[in-house]
């Protein structure tokens, strides 16, 4: 078994922005939960909610390009505040990436692209890719 590392950062792309040019898509850098966060998330169950935003606010760790509808950079600041300029959409994407690099991407479905460490030889690559420290 190769250790979990927490600090690994990947970077992401929405599925309905992979089709835009490079310089208009917004790549989000997320990395997996602590075996302590993981189980703060699974202390709120049945609270879907609780459940999404702990795991956002532990697992979105920046972002690359997120603009406003004028076109000026939104600065990333960790916690809540983050979270207030995602869609709901968007943050249910990027919350269930998270889930899928903290659990090991198996649980993925076989059409989803698997989290590039965890892909065996030959399978198609994810378009989260790990962050050089």
């Amino acid at each position: 078994m190769i250790a979990f590392n927490p600090n690994r950062e990947y970077e992401y792309i929405l599925q309905e922005e992979r089709g835009l040019p490079k310089d208009q898509q917004t790549v989000f850098i997320l990395r997996g939960l602590t075996h302590g966060q993981h189980s703060e998330v699974l202390d709120c169950n049945p609270r879907i909610g609780a459940m999404a935003s702990i795991r956002l606010r532990y697992g979105l760790v920046g972002w690359k390009n997120l603009r406003t509808e004028d076109g000026k950079q939104v600065v990333f600041t960790k916690g809540d505040a983050a979270l207030d300029f995602l869609g709901a959409a968007a943050a249910m994407e990027l919350e269930m990436r998270i889930a899928a690099i903290t659990l090991g991407g198996k649980w993925l479905k076989d059409d989803e692209p698997k989290v590039p460490s965890l892909s065996a030889p030959g399978e198609e690559e994810d378009q989260a890719e790990p962050v050089a420290p």
